[in-house]
């Protein structure tokens, strides 16, 4: 949303890596210019990586619930 509003979103990231260069942890920091008074003007995102090498169940989503688009920058549908 906020790349169809400005044009370009600013993100910071910092990675994590572990001993045996596997990703451990990710943090994003989105930006929101727009964001009013009383409203947040940044969303930070944690996401920890676990149990590298375990089996793990991957189910799909149901179909009605899948957006393919052939580029990254396409939008989301509504």
């Amino acid at each position: 949303m906020l790349r169809e509003r400005y044009r370009s979103a600013r993100v910071s990231w910092q990675l994590w890596v572990g001993p045996d260069r596997l990703p451990r942890r990710v943090r994003l920091v989105t930006a929101d210019p727009s964001a009013g008074e009383g409203v947040p003007r940044s969303s930070v995102t944690e996401i920890d990586f676990t149990d590298w090498g375990n089996d793990v169940p991957v189910e799909p989503p149901p179909q009605d619930q899948v957006h393919e688009s052939g580029s990254c920058l396409a939008p989301e549908p509504h």
